[in-house]
């Protein structure tokens, strides 16, 4: 019986270490440009990418079981990656004492951490949240340079409340992070589809009437779009483009919910063509929409909990992923 107990045992710890390598890969491989960015992690990337083709490809050669050592190498492997990845030197953010940031979804994930390392920078960061008592808490870890703001951004009598509470304690605002995001789809309360109302049109509102009572306009501003990678499932065959004439004509209302849809691509679609339309209509103004790969945040639900992905070392973390 004992034996019998050692051999489950043993099944299972290749089975779970094999399912952890297999999760491993999945998430990272999204990582390939963010990996490429940094001469140091080529030499990184070839054996993160080769450690489990190495194991496959033995196992199959010699026809076992995946045995420990072939297994314990590309487990190995990619742990040493993901170490050297999230621990090694990042650079410096360049000084920004005197000017004034906004970063909407301030209060957890990427959203704290931006306003984290701006308010270091000398920044002063006004912080938008949906729940004012999170935001008061994410204000108090960041420092007495942050201002904590309720703006809830399906509502754009909310956004017109935050801009002029904004423009009123600070008359210039240099930086406008829109960084808030969702994944988990629905509809507003006027029936508008609530990706493309919290991710784009909260957004396109609160940027546009910031740069109006903006001293100065657009001038030197800089505005940074969270978008995603996933923007490009609209040109798969199909899709239509996300963007149908039904869809605009209706007022951006339609069925489609949550990620199975067109619904979450077709709101980081908008995203980056507001990025690239900005400057466009703001002369010395600088946009950009930025795609951060798997980043561990509370997005999702499975997400949440003890065991995250960050903990696995399947997604960055959120640290790392709001690093310029």
């Amino acid at each position: 019986k004992f034996r019998e107990v050692a051999v489950m045992l043993g099944v299972f710890l290749r089975l779970a270490s094999a399912a952890w390598l297999l999760g491993f890969v999945l998430f990272r491989a999204c990582d390939f440009m963010f990996l490429a960015r940094r001469p140091p992690a080529v030499v990184a990337l070839f054996a993160w990418l080769a450690a489990p083709a190495a194991t496959w490809l033995f196992t199959k050669a010699t026809g076992s079981r995946l045995p420990w050592s072939t297994l314990g190498f590309g487990v190995a492997v990619a742990v040493a990656v993901s170490v050297f990845e999230e621990f090694q030197e990042l650079g410096p953010v360049p000084d920004h004492t005197g000017k004034v940031a906004i970063v909407t979804g301030a209060n957890s994930g990427v959203g704290l951490e931006t306003s984290l390392q701006l308010a270091r920078a000398g920044a002063a960061v006004v912080m938008g949240c949906r729940s004012a008592s999170r935001c008061r808490e994410a204000a108090a870890r960041v420092g007495e340079t942050a201002v904590p703001l309720v703006l809830d951004l399906s509502s754009l009598e909310s956004v017109g409340e935050f801009v002029r509470e904004v423009l009123s304690r600070f008359p210039r605002v240099d930086i406008v992070v829109n960084n808030a995001g969702m994944a988990e789809g629905g509809v507003t309360e006027a029936g508008q589809d609530l990706h493309m109302a919290v991710m784009h049109l909260g957004h396109f509102a609160l940027t546009e009437q910031l740069l109006a009572g903006n001293q100065g306009g657009g001038a030197g501003v800089r505005v940074v779009a969270v978008s995603s990678v996933m923007h490009h499932m609209c040109s798969l065959p199909g899709e239509g483009g996300c963007f149908t004439e039904e869809f605009l004509r209706q007022g951006f209302r339609d069925g489609e919910k949550g990620l199975s849809g067109q619904s979450y691509q077709r709101a980081k679609l908008a995203n980056m063509l507001h990025a690239q339309e900005l400057p466009r209509r703001h002369p010395n103004l600088t946009a950009v929409s930025v795609d951060l790969a798997f980043v561990s945040t509370s997005i999702q639900p499975w997400m949440q909990g003890g065991l995250t992905p960050e903990k696995l070392w399947w997604m960055r973390s959120a640290r790392r992923g709001a690093w310029p």
